[in-house]
């Protein structure tokens, strides 16, 4: 299942019933347990990994090269760069003191091993389009055991960022011979990172030792176990009882707890995430009726219905996250609710008694929602909504299919800082455009965003280029909600630890449990 299937959903459930790990007891003083809602299986690498909780071992386990801070980079197993002048090339600088956990040296065959598994269209990994476009696949020479060079076939702002997003070195010596498709986790993980995943249990537990060689920073906590609780009422009861140290949860959960009582600090943060209603464009090409739809709808009640209060999300009215630096909704159209505009646009299309289905999974309460006030909101402009709610794993699978069974449907995403990761989910040969739509200048202003680094002219490219989406009512942003995270006030150095988009825990080595 597809990162934009599983992780970028509105919601990540599984059906599975959650198993108890024996190492996961209240209060243990060496052991740090966070409570996940759906099991990221056995097959745990960075190359496969697409899910939330794949994502977040793989960081756990794995170093990058770096990570990016807002604006900064922090280095790890690299120390630096050299850009090209004809920006096409970038050169790093490997850390020449970092071991695998077995005894192997880290060197730059581990780097050109991991990039050529991410480049190989067999491994089927999510980051491909990373490194491998139209233009031709990204080149890599090896200067010496501690220097690498990547050569791009076009230069791009957007480069940069691929080494970054979801890129973590694994060791050649360990995967030479897997096939990552089947591959199967089954012993102690060769490591560079904080932790060792040590024992995975299917649908019960995942178990890390600290690595006491972790290069950056010797890790405090012996044990982390991510524990698998997929009913978010006994993660509620195991996260107020001590049993759990920390709970990623829900404006609604959050207001049934007594934070003092409990222990309990809840961290919320923005990570970015626009939650958001599709339209199917093969069975509504009409932009006049896409519009009226829009028109018809009330996205303030569509977003505190689930997150409660304004406090909990930032309205959002393009497809980028309101704290994206090209985010700019001073010319778009919102779409604000105007039922007279959405019948008159109908009347003009020439639409009477239209019927559409509404497709979501059926376990995402946030979807369910969603889909029952869109049938309300839509019966006052006279459209009728049938609703199609499908198992988690067949709605996923239903996303792909060019002749799906539904005219609306719902998802969230999570990208990166550069617009032009957004490129597969609104270009016309994208690898996520679900919703069939075809606009040749959305296509050129994806391809003049990357045609230059000056930000400025970027800024104007990407402008517009929210304005076209938006234009064209293929894509309806309802909110960009906060993420939640209850953590027990025994855990000290959140802060130092990090909280970050998709992985949470930035680097847990930087964590440490009080008495």
């Amino acid at each position: 299942m597809s990162k934009l299937k599983r992780l970028l959903a509105a919601g990540i459930l599984c059906a599975a019933v959650a198993g108890t790990c024996a190492t996961a007891g209240a209060a243990d003083t060496s052991t740090f347990t966070y409570a996940i809602t759906s099991d990221p299986g056995a097959n745990v690498n960075p190359i496969t990994s697409s899910d939330r909780f794949g994502l977040m071992t793989s960081n756990l386990v794995y170093s990058p090269l770096f990570k990016i801070d807002g604006d900064e980079y922090v280095w790890y197993l690299a120390t630096g760069y050299e850009l090209s002048e004809d920006g096409r090339t970038y050169t790093f600088t490997l850390r020449d003191d970092v071991t695998w956990t077995d005894g192997e040296a880290f060197t730059a065959d581990d780097v050109i091993f991991t990039i050529e598994a991410i480049m190989d269209p067999n491994n089927a990994s999510e980051m491909y389009s990373n490194f491998v476009s139209e233009e031709g696949a990204c080149e890599i020479e090896k200067i010496d055991d501690y220097t690498v060079a990547f050569t791009f076939p076009n230069a791009s702002p957007a480069h940069m960022e691929a080494f970054a997003y979801e890129v973590y070195i694994i060791p050649e010596h360990v995967f030479a011979d897997v096939d990552f498709l089947t591959y199967e986790f089954s012993g102690p993980s060769v490591t560079t990172g904080a932790y060792i995943l040590t024992e995975y249990s299917a649908g019960s537990y995942l178990k890390f030792e600290k690595n006491e060689d972790y290069f950056m920073n010797t890790p405090s906590i012996d044990t982390i176990v991510f524990r698998i609780i997929t009913s978010d009422d006994t993660a509620m009861l195991a996260i107020q009882s001590g049993e759990v140290d920390a709970w990623p949860t829900s404006p609604s959960y959050l207001a049934q707890i007594d934070l003092e009582a409990s222990n309990l600090t809840a961290y919320t943060f923005n990570q970015g995430r626009v939650g958001y209603l599709e339209v199917n464009t093969v069975r509504i090409p009409d932009t006049e009726v896409r519009q009226a739809i829009f028109y018809a709808l009330d996205k303030t009640e569509l977003a505190t219905a689930t997150y409660l209060d304004a406090e909990n999300y930032d309205e959002v009215y393009t497809f980028l996250p309101p704290n994206n630096t090209y985010y700019d909704d001073s010319e778009v159209e919102k779409y604000e609710q105007d039922i007279e505009k959405a019948q008159s646009l109908l009347e003009e299309a020439g639409v009477e008694n239209l019927t559409l289905t509404i497709g979501y999974a059926s376990s995402d309460a946030t979807m369910e929602t969603w889909a029952l006030l869109i049938q309300q909101q839509l019966s006052a402009v006279g459209i009728t909504c049938e609703l199609s709610p499908m198992e988690s794993n067949a709605y996923y699978d239903e996303l792909e299919n060019p002749d799906k069974s539904f005219d609306l449907y719902f998802g969230g995403y999570i990208m990166g800082s550069d617009p032009q990761t957004y490129r597969d989910l609104f270009a016309s040969d994208g690898s996520f455009n679900y919703t069939g739509w075809v606009d040749e200048e959305i296509d050129s202003l994806f391809e003049q965003g990357i045609s230059t680094f000056d930000t400025e002219e970027r800024a104007a490219v990407y402008s517009e280029l929210q304005q076209v989406i938006q234009d064209d009512a293929f894509f309806y942003p309802i909110a960009s909600n906060n993420y939640i995270v209850l953590i027990n006030n025994r855990v000290e150095g959140v802060e130092e630890c990090g909280l970050v988009p998709i992985y949470t825990l930035s680097d847990a080595s930087y964590l440490t449990l009080s008495e």
